[in-house]
């Protein structure tokens, strides 16, 4: 059903897109909103050469992440299927996008590459005139959660995702694991403001889940430690010899 509404969108943008340079004589994607046209003209930059005024470098960089952001939500445009989690869910990725961007997301679909095309040549073929229909790379990562990943995966695609308090912790781990430092970096900044605001069940509940992360058990320890976590326990020992004070008054 996702998939079905995500070609659905690009049908819609590639429709606007038609009727843009229609319009206007420009080309690409157009399906952004009116009132956020500030933050995409930050996005754009040109560059005019003055020895060179014939060539001028022109760089968009939202339209590019809006449109990249799709292909994770259609299969039919990716190559590698990633079997997430105990249930084996399905979420979809691009090689080459993927292989690019981190070289540890390189070294393990070359590693499934390798072994896919072993398992091929040791499978005896037979005489068959029509080709070989499509298949995805299948990759099994069984220590995230489903909705975790597709998350990461779309930031490595498009270059943004959104990052709740309850996902912060699963992204984080996989930033560290596929070393994406710049992710690493603001999931951390975010765990930080999750405890100062008072987040941190939320946060120790998510640590313990991913506990077979050694990022997971390392934000867990800094949660425990952090002042905040400490100044509650001590206001709960506090409430605690109170209520045992009151207890004995009452007995006597």
């Amino acid at each position: 059903m996702e998939g079905c509404d995500a070609r659905e969108a690009l049908l819609e943008a590639d429709h606007n897109a038609m009727r843009a340079s229609v319009s206007d004589g420009s080309s690409g994607y157009e399906s952004t909103d009116v009132s956020d046209t500030e933050s995409i003209k930050s996005c754009e930059t040109r560059e005019v050469y003055e020895d060179e005024p014939e060539i001028m470098t022109f760089r968009s960089l939202h339209s590019l992440g809006h449109s990249l952001s799709f292909i994770t939500e259609v299969p039919e445009l990716c190559d590698v299927k990633f079997l997430v989690g105990e249930n084996e869910v399905p979420v979809y990725g691009v090689k080459a996008i993927m292989g690019t961007r981190s070289r540890s997301f390189f070294n393990l679909i070359l590693k499934h590459m390798k072994s896919a095309e072993e398992k091929e040549n040791s499978t005896p073929r037979k005489n068959n005139r029509y080709p070989r229909i499509f298949q995805h790379l299948e990759i099994p990562v069984r220590r995230y959660d489903p909705g975790v990943f597709r998350r990461l995966l779309q930031f490595v695609h498009s270059g943004s995702v959104n990052i709740t308090i309850e996902t912060v912790v699963g992204v984080m781990c996989g930033a560290v694991q596929f070393e994406f430092k710049d992710l690493e970096e603001a999931c951390m900044e975010m765990v930080q403001r999750g405890i100062t605001r008072g987040f941190t069940e939320i946060l120790i509940t998510s640590a313990r889940n991913y506990r077979q992360h050694r990022t997971a058990s390392d934000l867990l320890s800094m949660v425990i430690y952090s002042p905040c976590i400490k100044r509650i326990l001590q206001l709960s020992m506090i409430e605690l010899v109170h209520q045992s004070t009151d207890s004995a008054l009452n007995i006597r």
